[in-house]
């Protein structure tokens, strides 16, 4: 008898998960936001918006380029933490899943004469490999890409580049002593997806979701929770 009732239910549950839809997601993994187990804020959207669909996240941790790759190239749906205007091959949904406070850390001595983005012009500028501040800053800079943070302490340290940008939640700690951070611009992320007629679907999946989760509260809570609340209006205010 208790075979037949386990038969019963497998048969039960067998038209569920052949109505599940397959989501695979490709991102680098990167503290506080994405995480192979599916913790982070990034993945906390994701599987607020598409599973309520009937989506199952298939979560694949990548070096950061071969996401965009495997999207490019039909292995995946969509890719995370994808600056505005970065790439031109992939398709981007109206509405942004964060933005980065790009901030400028110094030594102490050039805070005071510091102007924004004007005072990086012709100046020494270091940030870590792949961020492409190149593409957003308007300025003539010598700037140079380092594979790490420490390398590019140690390059401020010992004078070879005056200014070291990143994310502000680079810089969460606060600076060294001897050390400041000034704010530099907002810059917006996003996922992508690929230009095929599944891409434009998802995508447009995406921004009714968003716009969902901003009407309900719950995209506040979730950058709450997240201890992001400070970023929430940049992403409210699109």
């Amino acid at each position: 008898m208790l075979p037949t009732r386990l038969l019963m239910f497998a048969c039960l549950l067998l038209p569920l998960s052949l109505l599940a839809k397959p989501l695979q997601i490709y991102s680098e993994e990167w503290e506080g936001f994405t995480a192979a187990d599916g913790s982070g804020l990034y993945l906390e959207l994701v599987r607020a918006i598409y599973q309520p669909l009937g989506y199952e996240l298939n979560i694949h941790m990548v070096p950061y380029k071969r996401s965009l790759d495997m999207i490019r190239h039909g292995g995946g749906d969509l890719a995370l933490g994808v600056y505005e205007q970065e790439v031109d091959d992939l398709r981007y949904p109206r509405y942004a899943m964060f933005a980065d406070d790009v901030a400028a850390l110094m030594k102490e001595q050039w805070a005071a004469g510091w102007q924004g983005e004007q005072s990086l012009s012709n100046q020494n500028v270091v940030w870590q490999r792949g961020w492409g501040y190149e593409k957003y800053l308007r300025v003539p800079m010598q700037w140079f890409e380092v594979d790490d943070h420490a390398k590019a302490m140690a390059l401020l340290a010992h004078d070879r580049y005056r200014y070291y940008l990143g994310a502000g939640v680079l810089f969460e700690q606060g600076p060294l002593p001897g050390y400041t951070i000034k704010f530099l611009r907002w810059l917006r992320v996003y996922p992508v997806f690929a230009q095929s007629l599944r891409g434009e679907e998802l995508a447009r999946q995406w921004d009714e979701g968003m716009l969902g989760l901003l009407k309900s509260g719950r995209l506040l809570r979730l950058f709450e929770q997240h201890h992001m609340g400070r970023y929430f209006p940049s992403v409210a205010e699109q």
